[in-house]
């Protein structure tokens, strides 16, 4: 290839030879929470918790997080939310984060639009995923997920994968937790509306408790 036509792919080559010199040196170390997210407050805003789930062995055994909280919730309205945190202390080559938008079809669910929402966190501004999905029964719901670790929260999957480049590089770090939410909407004309308000406050404090437990 001539000259200009690497060029602008240079950044990503450094990167990726740095990294490849400093996990053959220096590997990445592993992270574990800074508090347990079985600690994780039972009490999400208006949502109280209404059961503690557990992954069933195969979903465990092809997700493998080092640690991971399933929990559904509940608020005064019976509007139901469930909450999915999967932590990983170190990713490597079969335990890494895997994105909910490739397990949508499979579990009967599909994608009718995809948005970037940016709100405000711990952190600064930030966006985070919004899925607007429906069930082969016809039910729907809205899926918020994004990654939060390592002193920020991201959305975009290969802006997250660079900056893994990076942590690895220069911290020995590639810690991080993937988080999904998901709201139920009702059939009424204002169901999706009130799902996506009660949604944005729901991602903004489920942010924010959850970074007392993931490293910065």
């Amino acid at each position: 290839m001539r000259r200009s036509a690497i060029h602008p792919f240079l950044p990503v080559v450094v990167l990726a030879l740095g990294l490849v010199g400093r996990l053959t040196v220096h590997p990445a170390g592993k992270q574990s929470p800074a508090v347990p997210l079985s600690a994780f407050p039972e009490k999400v805003g208006g949502f109280e918790l209404q059961e503690e789930e557990e992954l069933r062995g195969d979903e465990l055994s092809f997700l493998r997080p080092d640690d991971y909280l399933l929990r559904s919730y509940q608020d005064t309205g019976g509007r139901d939310m469930s909450l999915f945190v999967a932590f990983y202390g170190q990713q490597t080559k079969g335990a890494s984060i895997h994105s909910p938008r490739n397990c949508l079809p499979g579990s009967g669910w599909e994608p009718l639009r995809h948005d970037r929402i940016r709100t405000p966190t711990v952190y600064g501004s930030s966006h985070v995923n919004r899925y607007l999905v429906e069930h082969e029964s016809g039910a729907r719901a809205l899926v918020y997920y994004w990654y939060q670790g390592r002193g920020r929260v991201a959305a975009n999957e290969y802006t997250i994968k660079l900056d893994l480049l990076r942590d690895a590089l220069f911290r020995g770090r590639t810690d991080e937790a993937l988080v999904r939410l998901v709201l139920p909407i009702d059939a009424s004309p204002e169901g999706l509306a009130h799902a996506d308000a009660v949604a944005a406050r729901a991602v903004r404090e489920v942010i924010r408790l959850l970074a007392v437990h993931v490293p910065a």
